[in-house]
């Protein structure tokens, strides 16, 4: 569950901790647990109108019907205004007893003492995150806390907080830490948690989309580590799974291989019936774009985009599937592609944001009037039209990127008479890194032997005697003459019979053109008439001429993440 029809919105984050347990049991009858947090939360959903209903509700029956083993918990209540960010590690500090913000399990302090992991009687508090948070360190602690500081940061920017922190979010190096919550520096919009969803770590020195690690374009994934089955990598190597348990890369917070995403927006001051939404997407955040789902919109609530398809097979009525490969496609030149999609993102989203005032009033009205079925029906018309237009976008998109970004070229304007192809090469950094700029291996020197005159690494000798290279430059001169000749006839019969006039509308040449030469200079080959072809890297169709240039190398509320 995400969201019930009390506007009581829950989201998930899994983390470690020092004590593991079993699966869920297999029957009713078997041993082991008999909840896991998938049936608490549709359960909480299902029974409570509050916050804090769900969270007794899922901590008494955890404890009693058993998650994983014995059930620890706590929870703690934001202060108005604060934020707190949860990313696959716990947050929770000192835990107060005597505070109404907290609420725990009773076993809380007991197994904390009894297992010699805290003192009652040492006059600290109990610190939930060290007690109970995994006992050993594998130094990759940045890919929880890295998530948490970089939200706070774009909640507070004020506040100037230390990345450089341990696993429990204490700072280096005397440096002050990451606290549990941050006050907002000002109150946040929705397409402000959409932006940190979004986010790659721009411009800060942890930024995904530069470096060698995310290639000469700035691709922000960072694939995860394994092998298959039998133990091998698709090299046909071995894995070594020790040394991958001491390797580690920044973990984005906007992830290639997110399920699916949401902002859940619960408002009091509207009508149940309208003020619970949530803006829901599939895929990574940064490749797709969200769409407002109403929890009270009736059977019609949820788009058929977002409930169809399968990973196993691609369907292009899919969201997943038509955000997927933007994203993916996107990658290979994603300093230039993601441009064109955060545009289309705003546009989009703009207009739903401009738009949904006017639907929110007109359904608050029904609603209120007592017509639920009829402001149900509104809210789902505008969010299922809202999902048709951003799949449509999508599809549109994608073919936009395959046409404008492909084999080494930017397409510059898809709508004009001529294809303006520019190069897209490397940036000088990345040339620097991989070696580009090393000197030519010097010649061997002369020798009395065979292989004087030889280039180190040629495969045949630089000089031949013109009795092996006269018939073979004959043969060719040959050959270019009737090529000309006989296209040149062939091009001026087809020019009289299609254009009385002699005029040659969309003459086309087919065959290799050097790339970077000036139009009209091409290799021998035919002609054809009003007809369309692939050369080199650009479609040529009727009245399009090719002209090619480079692009300059440069250098390089509870958030649950």
């Amino acid at each position: 569950g995400i969201m019930n029809e009390k506007q009581v919105a829950i989201g998930e984050s899994t983390c470690g901790a020092r004590y593991a347990g079993l699966p869920q049991r297999a029957c009713p009858s078997c041993e082991g647990p008999l909840v896991d947090v998938t049936a608490l939360s549709v359960v909480a959903l299902e029974r409570c109108d509050t916050a804090r209903c769900a969270v007794e509700m899922i901590g008494t029956m955890s404890e009693q019907f058993g998650y994983f083993t014995t059930a620890i918990w706590v929870a703690q209540r934001l202060e108005p205004d604060h934020i707190s960010v949860s990313a696959n590690a716990f947050v929770i500090r000192e835990v107060d007893p005597n505070s109404p913000n907290f609420i725990y399990s009773t076993n809380l302090f007991d197994i904390a003492e009894s297992e010699g992991l805290w003192d009652s009687k040492s006059g600290k508090a109990l610190d939930f995150t060290i007690v109970y948070g995994p006992p050993t360190d594998d130094g990759k602690s940045a890919y929880s806390t890295r998530r948490v500081w970089r939200v706070l940061s774009l909640a507070a920017p004020s506040l100037n907080l230390n990345p450089y922190v341990d696993r429990y979010g204490d700072g280096l190096n005397g440096l002050p830490g990451i606290p549990f919550s941050v006050k907002v520096d000002k109150p946040l919009h929705v397409r402000d948690v959409m932006a940190m969803k979004r986010d790659l770590y721009e411009g800060t020195p942890f930024d995904l989309t530069h470096g060698p690690q995310g290639g000469p374009f700035g691709n922000p994934a960072r694939y995860d580590a394994g092998a298959f089955e039998d133990g091998m990598t698709p090299d046909g190597e071995e894995y070594d799974v020790e040394a991958m348990k001491h390797g580690t890369f920044e973990r984005a917070i906007s992830m290639f291989r997110t399920s699916y995403s949401f902002v859940a927006v619960s408002r009091t001051s509207l009508p149940n019936q309208v003020g619970g939404v949530v803006w829901f997407s599939q895929y990574a955040p940064h490749a797709g774009a969200y769409t407002p789902l109403y929890v009270n919109a009736g059977d019609e609530a949820v788009p058929d985009t977002f409930s169809t398809g399968s990973i196993l097979k691609y369907k292009p009525s899919a969201a997943w599937w038509r955000f997927s490969v933007v994203g993916n496609w996107a990658s290979m030149f994603f300093r230039y592609a993601i441009v064109d999609i955060r545009k289309v993102q705003k546009s989009v989203e703009d207009a739903l944001f401009a738009t949904q005032p006017e639907v929110e009033t007109a359904a608050t009205a029904l609603a209120l009037a007592g017509d639920k079925e009829g402001a149900a029906a509104l809210l789902s018309e505008y969010s299922n039209t809202a999902a048709d237009t951003t799949i449509a976008a999508w599809g549109d998109l994608f073919e936009f990127l395959m046409t404008k970004y492909h084999d080494g070229y930017s397409l510059e304007d898809q709508s004009a008479t001529t294809a303006n192809m520019r190069k897209v090469f490397y940036p000088k950094w990345w040339l620097e890194l991989v070696g580009f700029f090393k000197t030519p291996p010097p010649k061997k020197p002369h020798g009395d032997g065979e292989g004087k005159g030889e280039v180190e690494g040629a495969a045949a000798p630089v000089h031949a005697s013109a009795s092996s290279w006269a018939p073979m430059l004959l043969s060719n001169i040959l050959v270019g003459i009737v090529c000309c000749v006989g296209g040149v006839v062939y091009g001026q019969s087809n020019l009289k019979d299609k254009d009385k006039e002699g005029r040659a509308r969309g003459m086309q040449v087919h065959g290799q053109a050097p790339r970077g030469a000036p139009r009209g200079m091409v290799s021998v080959g035919g002609y054809g008439y009003g007809s369309s072809s692939r050369q080199g890297y650009a479609t040529i169709s009727d009245d399009v001429q090719m002209t090619m240039t480079s692009i300059p190398s440069t250098k390089s509320c509870q958030i649950q993440l």
